[in-house]
């Protein structure tokens, strides 16, 4: 008798454990100690690797540690596991953008037509999560004239958004406005409003920073980040693209240094920057400000870190626009 009740309590005391265990994860993973998270989920994946949700947040871990080809087989083994969870479907795309930058053509092809397909799943499973449908409609924006798509499809897009967030609505909105319809002082217009209901949201300040860059409004779209900074000092994407906007600008190449190094020391939940991106950049500072050997350092590190480095020069614009500098 003692033994089957013995066998009673190990059945269901054991899942509560784990389920324990599996929390524990998900709360460091959210604040961000990626490190201690990730060895609770090594362990529970070493106990069921049938989880669907213990792979996908090995990928998201993957992703932040800079190995997106981890990353992809992960996510794909979390949507083999459970193919109707919308977040699968969205994070395998962002893995897969993660490959492109290496790719050839053809597979550059191939990834662009599997990252619309997942989109659409993602889209198709949850019509109410605005990430996949902003993904898809910024690939459209920044590509319009190069695809069988037209303005009104992006207009629909933009419409379909507003219907789940009124903010996002408004940058997809002046997204056209200035890319498509070249109608700045709409896209202007679209950009107020959306700073006005939300002047601490980073995807708002990232947006609106990239269009006063775009005409040359340098300093406005610093004091943007600086000011967001002030409060968010942790956000690495704000804090890396302010060090660009320092270098494009001309403005302060040591302030640039500042905010490089200090993205060394923090992590994205996309994972993006990547570090290889960080030092590239670190490296250029060092050599506008005369310091060479310096700067042959950073880039050597870089090369440690992803020997197909030069793939992302051409890939992302920011490192394109400072390429450039680095070329002149």
């Amino acid at each position: 008798m003692f033994k089957w009740l013995n066998l009673l309590l190990l059945v269901i005391t054991t899942p509560l454990g784990a389920n324990n265990n599996f929390n524990e994860a998900i709360n460091l993973f959210k604040q961000g100690n990626y490190d201690e998270s990730r060895i609770i989920f090594e362990k529970l994946f070493r106990q069921d690797k049938e989880n669907d949700r213990i792979h996908y947040y090995l990928g998201r871990l993957e992703l932040i540690g800079n190995d997106y080809k981890e990353a992809i087989k992960y996510f794909q083994k979390a949507i083999g596991r459970n193919e109707n969870e919308s977040n699968y479907h969205y994070w395998l795309v962002v893995a897969i953008m993660r490959k492109i930058p290496y790719s050839n053509f053809f597979g550059k092809m191939a990834n662009s037509m599997k990252i619309m397909k997942e989109l659409k799943k993602a889209i198709e499973l949850d019509s109410t999560d605005v990430k996949p449908r902003m993904m898809r409609f910024y690939m459209f924006v920044h590509s319009y004239g190069k695809g069988p798509f037209k303005k009104e499809d992006l207009i629909k897009m933009a419409n379909d958004i507003q219907k789940i967030d009124s903010i996002r609505s408004y940058i997809a909105f002046a997204n056209i406005y200035y890319y498509v319809t070249d109608e700045q002082e709409k896209a202007e217009e679209e950009y107020i409003k959306a700073m006005s209901l939300a002047s601490d949201s980073s995807f708002v300040i990232s947006d609106y920073a990239d269009y006063l860059c775009e005409v040359k409004r340098y300093n406005e779209a610093i004091l943007l980040y600086e000011n967001y900074l002030q409060k968010y000092p942790a956000d690495l994407n704000i804090k890396f693209d302010l060090g660009v906007v320092y270098i494009i600008s001309g403005e302060n190449y040591k302030r640039a240094q500042e905010c490089f190094e200090n993205c060394l020391n923090i992590k994205s939940d996309y994972g993006m920057p990547s570090k290889a991106m960080i030092h590239w950049s670190l490296g250029l500072v060092y050599y506008l400000l005369g310091q060479e050997d310096k700067a042959e350092k950073e880039w050597e590190t870089v090369k440690t870190l992803d020997k197909d480095f030069n793939d992302v020069l051409d890939a992302f614009p920011q490192m394109k626009k400072m390429n450039l500098i680095l070329k002149r």
